[in-house]
C-alpha cells in the first residue's frame, strides 16, 4: 500500500515543490484582485476577508481556499527540505503541523464567508481566521529558527520572516485592516523569496 508521504514524493519529483508557494501566491493574488475589480467601494477601513462578501466574493473565496491548498502542498515541501540539515526535529514537526492547521483554517475562511446577518457564518470565518492567524505566527517562528541554522538558505530570508512575525502578533493585537494588508503582503513576499530561491537552486 502507497503510503501519503510516497505519493507526496512522487508529487514533487513531478513538480518541484517550490512551485506550489508560486502557485498560492499567484491565485490568492489573482482572486483578490478580481473580487476587488468588482467591489469599487471596497477601501481600507475594512478588513481584507469583506472581499469575500462582496460582488465579486466568488473570486476570493475560491482564490482562497486554492491559495491555502497549494500552500499546505509547499509547507509540507519546506519541512522536507530543511530535514536534509539535521534540524532539531520536534521544532521541525511542530512548524510543519502549524503550517498545515494554519493553511487549513485559511481555507475555511474561503469556504466561510462573513455574510452579515447569519450569525453561524461570521463565528465560523472569525474563528477560522483567528486559528489561522495565531498558527501562523507560530509556523513563522519556528521555520525562521530553523532557516537561520540551515545552509541552504539566506539571511534576508529570516530577516523576513521574523518581520512578518511580527506584523502578525501586532495584528493579532489590533486587527487593524491596514495591518491586515501589510501582513498579507509580508506572507506572499516571504513565500515568493523562498520558493523562487529554492527554485533556483533546483532543490
Amino acid at each position: 500500500m502507497v503510503s501519503f508521504s510516497d505519493s507526496l514524493s512522487k508529487v514533487f519529483d513531478i513538480i518541484p515543490g517550490a512551485t506550489f508557494g508560486i502557485l498560492s501566491v499567484i491565485i490568492g493574488l489573482l482572486g483578490d484582485f478580481l473580487a476587488l475589480l468588482f467591489f469599487p467601494e471596497y477601501n481600507l477601513t475594512l478588513m481584507i476577508s469583506k472581499l469575500g462578501i462582496g460582488p465579486g466574493g466568488i473570486f476570493f473565496n475560491v482564490g482562497t481556499i486554492l491559495s491555502g491548498f497549494f500552500a499546505l502542498l509547499f509547507y509540507l515541501y519546506l519541512g522536507r527540505v530543511i530535514k536534509e540539515d539535521n534540524p532539531n526535529e520536534y521544532l521541525r514537526k511542530a512548524a510543519i503541523i502549524s503550517a498545515i492547521t494554519s493553511c487549513f483554517f485559511f481555507m475555511l475562511i474561503g469556504v466561510f464567508p462573513s455574510v452579515e446577518g447569519n450569525q453561524l457564518l461570521i463565528i465560523l470565518h472569525g474563528n477560522s481566521a483567528s486559528i489561522s492567524f495565531i498558527t501562523g505566527l507560530i509556523y513563522f517562528l519556528l521555520f525562521n529558527i530553523i532557516i537561520l541554522r540551515n545552509k541552504n538558505f539566506l539571511r534576508i530570508h529570516v530577516y523576513i520572516g521574523f518581520t512578518e512575525a511580527c506584523f502578525i502578533l501586532i495584528f493579532l493585537f489590533t486587527w487593524n485592516p491596514i495591518l491586515e494588508w501589510i501582513m498579507t503582503f509580508g506572507i506572499i513576499i516571504w513565500i515568493l523569496f523562498i520558493a523562487s530561491y529554492l527554485l533556483y537552486l533546483r532543490i
